[in-house]
């Protein structure tokens, strides 16, 4: 066991007319060799919500909204372990406290918008894990889960907010100048309210995408992109259906 190293501070981060005193504490440490890493942390901000950030998250947001900052407390323990020269994996569990967080439901007048409630007091419990293989010096394999438990005081569902999403990807050089990408993303079902009491679920969905890079030079690649390879016309909103299967094609010049 290798001695601790601690980031530590505080910062004052300013929410309205009141400034926060937030936590940044941060200790690591190394064992076996520097094969695993272990680290914890307690970290506090304040997450400035407006009509920019949200239309960002969901393009379809209304405009007649309530802004309320969010502030946010995570603490953390979690793990980075060198397997071998071939396998690296990371393993984290956290719990993060919210104070205003924002949701995503659907305008009582218009549906087609969707309007931001806030959840006084949540409570996120998860664990993060991921996984990069090399399977050769051509193949890399990845894959990352998220486990998240939502506890609110003022909304009875997470709008929107998945609890399970799993990502698996492949990155597969077929020659020196042609790359091979393949991705697989699942989300389970989540909760939408509707208004007047009313709810419903949108399904979970399996994401299959697809791509091919030709690096002609330095400076010029072409790519093409085959995303929703299921055509799985799944949402993510509710009202909004994604499309099905689509290709992209393109080129990237740099100078």
């Amino acid at each position: 066991l290798e001695p601790v190293k601690i980031n530590l501070g505080i910062h004052f981060e300013n929410d309205g007319d009141d400034w926060e005193l937030m936590p940044n504490l941060e200790p690591e440490t190394n064992i076996l060799g520097e094969k695993i890493t272990l680290y914890g942390g307690w970290k506090g901000h304040i997450q400035n919500n407006s009509f920019r950030s949200f239309t960002q998250n969901n393009s379809w947001t209304g405009s007649n909204l309530n802004y309320k900052n969010s502030k946010i407390d995570k603490k953390f323990v979690g793990a980075t372990i060198g397997i071998s020269q071939f396998v690296d994996a990371n393993v984290e569990v956290y719990r993060k406290e919210f104070n205003n967080m924002p949701l995503y439901v659907n305008s009582m007048m218009d549906s087609t918008h969707f309007d931001v409630v806030y959840d006084d007091k949540t409570t996120i419990e998860g664990i993060h894990t991921g996984i990069g293989i090399k399977v050769s010096n051509k193949t890399r394999l990845t894959a990352a889960a998220d486990f998240v438990g939502h506890k609110l005081t003022s909304n009875e569902f997470a709008w929107h907010l998945p609890n399970t999403t799993v990502n698996v990807g492949i990155n597969q050089m077929l020659t020196k100048n042609i790359h091979l990408r393949g991705n697989a993303f699942y989300r389970d079902e989540v909760m939408v309210w509707l208004g007047n009491g009313l709810t419903k679920e949108l399904d979970g969905h399996l994401d299959l995408n697809a791509g091919l890079d030709f690096n002609y030079s330095n400076n010029l690649s072409f790519f093409l992109d085959l995303n929703n390879i299921l055509s799985d016309k799944y949402q993510n909103w509710n009202n909004y259906s994604v499309y099905g299967i689509n290709a992209l094609v393109g080129l990237k010049w740099s100078m």
